[in-house]
C-alpha cells in the first residue's frame, strides 16, 4: 500500500507530465483548424506553415536556457510561470485578428513550452530516482496519447464551438494547471524519496558540471541514438507517413491517417515499456533490441510488398521500437550531477527533437521534388519514397550501431560528473 509521500511525488510527477500532455496538444492545435484561420484571418497556405513552425524553433533553439532556467529557479517556479505564460499566450492567440498577433501568440507559446520536458524529468528524478527511466518513459506515454485524445476532443470542441472557444477552453485548461502546479508541486523535501542529494543545488558549478558532461563520449552516443531513433516519429509519423501509406495502399487512401495513429501509439507504449526493461536487463540489452526490431521493421515496410493489414501490425512494432528514445534520459540522468539536471534533460531533449523534424523534414521533402524533377513524374511513387526516405534508414542503421557501442551497464557510473 502506498505511503502518503508515494502518493505526494506520483501527483507532483503526474502534474509535470500533464504539462508535458498540454503542450503537445497546442503545438499541433494549428492543424485542426486551418479552414477556420485561413478565413478568419485572411491567411494562406504559406502563412499556414509559418504559424504552426512558429511554435517549434523556438521550442527547440531554448531547451538548454529553458533547462538552465529549471537548475536556477527550481522545476516548481519554472514550471508554474512556464504554464502562466502559456496560458496567457493560448488566450491572446483565441483573439487574434490578423497573422502578426497569430504568429506572435505562437512564438511565446513555444517559448513558454521549452521548460516543461526539462521539468517533468527533473521531478522525475528527484522523486523517484531508483524508478527514473520507468517514470520518464510514462510521462512520455502520458504526453502522446493524452496528445492525440486531446486532439480528438479538441476538433470535436473546434467544430461544435468555434476555434476561438476551443482556444479560451485551452487556456483555462492552462490556468487550471497552473494553479495546481503552485499548490502542490515541491522541488524536493524532507520526506522525499530521493537519498543522498543536496537540497539546494550549487547553481555556481551548473554550468561546469554541464561542460564536464559533454566531455563524456556516453552522453554523446546516448543522445545520438536517442534522436536517430526517435526520426521515426519526428520525420516520418509527423508528416510523411500518411503520404507514404497512399502511395504505397492507394485503395486504402482514406485509411492512411489511422494506420499512422499506430506509430504514436507504439512509441508511447515503447516508451514504458522500454523504461520498465532498461530497469531489469540493463540499457545496451533493451537499445540493441529495440533498434534492430525498428530497423528491419522499417525495411519490411519500405521495400517488400505486404498486405495493409499487416503494415498496420508493423507500424505499431515501429513505433514501438522508437519509443526506446526514452532511454536517452534515463542514460544522461545517471550520468548527471543533481546540480545540472534541468539542463541536461533540456539538451537531451533538444537532440531528440532536433534531429528530426528541423533537418529530416524539408530534407525529405526537397528529395521527393527532386525525384520528381528528374523523373518527370507529376505524383509521388514507391520509388521516390523509397529515395526519400533513406536518410531515415541510415539513421536506424547508425542508431543500431550505436547501441552496441554504449557500454554495458545497468546504471552507469556517476562519480565522475559529482
Amino acid at each position: 500500500m502506498p505511503n502518503r509521500h508515494t502518493i505526494l511525488a506520483a501527483w507532483i510527477c503526474f502534474l509535470g507530465g500533464f504539462f508535458v500532455l498540454y503542450q503537445f496538444l497546442l503545438q499541433g492545435s494549428t492543424s485542426l483548424m486551418v479552414p477556420e484561420l485561413m478565413s478568419n484571418l485572411c491567411l494562406n497556405l504559406t502563412q499556414i506553415g509559418f504559424l504552426s513552425s512558429a511554435f517549434f524553433y523556438p521550442y527547440i533553439l531554448l531547451q538548454i536556457p529553458s533547462g538552465y532556467l529549471a537548475d536556477k529557479l527550481g522545476p516548481k517556479n519554472t514550471l508554474f510561470i512556464s504554464t502562466l505564460i502559456l496560458a496567457i499566450s493560448t488566450l491572446a492567440f483565441s483573439f487574434s485578428e490578423g497573422f502578426l498577433t497569430a504568429n506572435t501568440s505562437r512564438i511565446i507559446m513555444g517559448i513558454a513550452s521549452a521548460p516543461g520536458v526539462a521539468c517533468a524529468m527533473c521531478l522525475a528524478a528527484r522523486w523517484f530516482p531508483k524508478q527514473f527511466t520507468i517514470i520518464a518513459g510514462l510521462i512520455e506515454m502520458m504526453g502522446m496519447l493524452g496528445g492525440a485524445a486531446g486532439d480528438y476532443f479538441l476538433d470535436i470542441f473546434i467544430h461544435d464551438y468555434g476555434w476561438r472557444t476551443a482556444m479560451i477552453i485551452c487556456a483555462g485548461i492552462g490556468f487550471t494547471l497552473a494553479a495546481l502546479i503552485l499548490i502542490f508541486v515541491r522541488n524536493k523535501d524532507k520526506h522525499c524519496l530521493s537519498s543522498g542529494q543536496n537540497q539546494k543545488p550549487c547553481h555556481h558549478h551548473t554550468m561546469a558540471h554541464f561542460m564536464l558532461l559533454l566531455k563524456n563520449p556516453e552522453v554523446w552516443k546516448h543522445c545520438l541514438f536517442g534522436g536517430l531513433i526517435f526520426t521515426v516519429v519526428s520525420a516520418f509519423s509527423s508528416l510523411w507517413s500518411i503520404g507514404f501509406l497512399q502511395t504505397y495502399f492507394p485503395t486504402y487512401k482514406a485509411d492512411a491517417a489511422f494506420a499512422t495513429a499506430f506509430i504514436f501509439i507504439g512509441a508511447a507504449t515503447g516508451a514504458g515499456v522500454s523504461g520498465w526493461l532498461a530497469n531489469k536487463f540493463g540499457y545496451k540489452t533493451v537499445m540493441q533490441c529495440f533498434s534492430v526490431t525498428t530497423l528491419i521493421v522499417f525495411i519490411i515496410l519500405l521495400y517488400i510488398p505486404i498486405s495493409f493489414f499487416l503494415a498496420n501490425i508493423l507500424l505499431f512494432i515501429l513505433g514501438l521500437g522508437a519509443g526506446a528514445y526514452i532511454l536517452a534520459f534515463g542514460s544522461i540522468e545517471r550520468l548527471v550531477h543533481p546540480d545540472a539536471q534541468g539542463i541536461a534533460m533540456g539538451f537531451t531533449n533538444m537532440i531528440i527533437i532536433g534531429l528530426g523534424g528541423p533537418l529530416l523534414q524539408p530534407l525529405i521533402g526537397w528529395m521527393l521534388s527532386w525525384y520528381q524533377n528528374a523523373y518527370s513524374c507529376h505524383v509521388n511513387t514507391e520509388g521516390s519514397f523509397q529515395m526519400a526516405l533513406s536518410p531515415i534508414l541510415i539513421s536506424l542503421i547508425i542508431a543500431t550501431l550505436l547501441s552496441f557501442l554504449v557500454k554495458r551497464k545497468k546504471h552507469i557510473n556517476t562519480d565522475d560528473t559529482k
